[in-house]
Order: structure tokens, then C-alpha cells, then sequence
């Protein structure tokens, strides 16, 4: 996957889940005052950009950003310990690149989201950072 379309999937990720969060709550600028038509309008928009993400050429790469975000609800110590292994550098669980860059993402937005989540990817990060070079003599 090129760098250009990377940040693209990317970016449309994150509109998916802002998209989430506008549907169930029936809010945001895309809503307005017929909360119906707007969550339809939502969905609609939402379910374009997965549907061409899920059935294009970087469906394997999307389906770890999905996965990823719902992973961090369903099992957030196991995805703290990943994210913090990636982080370090010492462990990459076999994931290329473009999917530790995901899983990376994921958990930024997930801990913008949840105080108790961020403080716990801070504090699993700082135990994971390499110790000193040891030098030999």
C-alpha cells in the first residue's frame, strides 16, 4: 500500500467512526433538525466508505483498523500489551507495517476517547521503553 493511499484509508477510518459516534447519538453538524434523515444521510455515507474499503484491494488493511477498534472495546489489556510492543519496537506480532500503524491509530483514537484507556497506553508504553545500551568493554 502506497503512503497516499495509507493516510486516505486512514482518514476515511476516522470519518467512519466519527460517523458512529453521530449515528448513535443523533447529533453533529451532518444531522441537523430531522434527527431520522440525518442518521440516514450518516449511515449512507458511512456504509460507502466501508463497503469500499471492505471490497477493495486494501480490504486486509481495513480489516485490522476494524478489528482493531473493536478490539480495544472487547479486550483492552491485550491490545494495551500490542500497542506498547509495537511502540517499543520489540514485538510486532508479525504485523507488516501499514497494521502496527493501524493498531497505533486505533489506540490514539480509543484513548482520546477514554481517560482510563490513555492513561493505561502511557503507562504500558513507559515500561516497555528500552533500557541503556550496554556497552562492551
Amino acid at each position: 500500500m502506497d503512503y497516499n493511499t495509507e493516510e486516505i484509508m486512514r482518514e476515511d477510518f476516522a470519518r467512519v467512526v466519527e460517523l458512529n459516534k453521530q449515528i448513535r447519538a443523533g447529533v453533529g453538524p451532518d444531522i441537523g433538525h430531522n434527527v431520522e434523515y440525518g442518521r440516514e444521510m450518516a449511515a449512507r455515507e458511512r456504509n460507502g466508505f466501508v463497503k469500499a474499503w471492505s471490497s477493495g484491494p486494501h480490504a486486509e488493511h481495513w480489516d485490522t483498523l476494524r478489528g482493531a477498534h473493536k478490539a480495544f472495546e472487547l479486550v483492552p489489556d491485550a491490545m494495551v500489551g500490542l500497542y506498547a510492543d509495537i511502540r517499543s519496537g520489540r514485538n510486532s506480532h508479525g504485523l507488516d507495517a501499514v497494521d502496527q500503524r493501524s493498531i497505533t491509530q486505533v489506540a490514539d483514537m480509543r484513548g482520546r476517547d477514554n481517560p482510563n484507556l490513555r492513561h493505561a497506553l502511557i503507562e504500558a508504553t513507559r515500561d516497555r521503553r528500552r533500557g541503556p545500551i550496554e556497552r562492551s568493554r
